[in-house]
């Protein structure tokens, strides 16, 4: 839609910049705030309780995992906007596919593993492993 409005094909990828520069300040702020992003869109699939901000251990956890997705939209924005700029479409479709789905699926697992001891608390087993088949 941009790209058709500006007539500039490089501006397609606009929309998905801003959304990246508005991550990387949205996240930072809530590190900055002492109440890391992710902790609220974690906190709720994990059951825990309101305040979870409130317990250093596990605001500290959720902060370090606040960190990473600084990192991916960060990485994002420093590959992305150079390309941009100069106007180089088809490294930047590139890019944007290399840093889409991948690096996204990167910060989910990494995120999983800084969160693990909250999931780990809510194991529950899949099976009964006391033989009774």
């Amino acid at each position: 839609m941009v790209a058709a409005t500006t007539g500039r094909a490089e501006d397609f990828f606009l929309p998905g910049l801003l959304l990246n520069a508005a991550s990387v300040t949205a996240f930072l702020v809530s590190i900055l705030a002492g109440r890391p992003l992710l902790g609220y869109i974690a906190a709720p699939m994990l059951k825990e309780h309101g305040d979870w901000h409130r317990d250093p251990g596990v605001r500290a956890l959720y902060t370090r995992a606040s960190w990473i997705w600084v990192g991916v939209f960060s990485f994002r924005l420093a590959v992305q906007l150079p390309l941009y700029l100069t106007g180089a479409v088809g490294p930047l479709a590139l890019a944007r596919v290399i840093a889409g789905p991948p690096l996204f699926a990167l910060g989910l697992w990494l995120s999983y593993l800084v969160l693990r001891p909250r999931f780990d608390r809510l194991h529950v087993p899949l099976r009964n492993t006391e033989g009774d088949e």
